[in-house]
């Protein structure tokens, strides 16, 4: 990392910011911002893994494993460093959720933002406790919408049906082995998923 980067400012974006720069959703306009101050490196952008985690399973639960799979490329692409989750990271975000009322999703994003000394970047109502824990910069609130249930088949059974993957999964379990990386990289534009 070079002196220019290192004095400048550090945004962690939580799955809320994330999930508004690819959705088109409030906020986006300075999540875009952020991205494009780190492309000329005047800040860093950074996501903790398990957060990434959260924006893809919530893809997936809308929109199926391939819009998943295409999520991660354009993340991966994106001009922002994606934190590894250590024994450290996993304690520190373990204390946090013990102590307030966060998700555990949201305890990473917090310890991730408190050891790298960043500004968490979200619209997310829950950060609202932590505000005296670590920077925030707020953006515009999206309103909630509650997780489509999953479709049931002719016997009542909950089954998940995603054309779009060739078949491989169906019964709403992750089967081991399953490929995150099937579309080249850069194949994908923010707001198209």
């Amino acid at each position: 990392m070079s002196e220019a980067v290192a004095s400048n400012p550090i945004y962690l974006l939580d799955s809320f910011a994330l999930l508004a720069y690819l959705n088109n959703e409030p906020g986006k306009a300075r999540v875009e911002a952020v991205l494009a101050l780190a492309e000329k490196r005047q800040c860093q952008a950074l996501m903790c893994m398990i957060n990434l985690g959260e924006v893809l399973y919530n893809v997936e639960r809308r929109r199926g494993f391939a819009a998943a799979q295409r999520t991660l490329v354009l993340a991966e692409s994106l001009p922002m460093t994606l934190l590894e989750t250590t024994r450290a990271l996993v304690l520190d975000a373990a204390h946090i959720k013990a102590t307030y009322p966060l998700s555990y999703a949201d305890s990473f994003a917090v310890a991730a933002a408190l050891c790298q000394k960043a500004t968490v970047l979200t619209g997310d109502p829950e950060f609202e406790t932590i505000e005296q824990m670590v920077k925030v910069e707020w953006l515009a609130k999206k309103p909630l919408v509650p997780n489509p249930p999953p479709s049931s088949n002719a016997s009542g059974t909950t089954a998940m049906s995603y054309a779009a993957n060739d078949g491989r999964y169906r019964s709403g379990r992750s089967p081991a082995g399953m490929n995150w990386s099937p579309l080249p990289k850069g194949s994908l534009e923010a707001g198209r998923l």
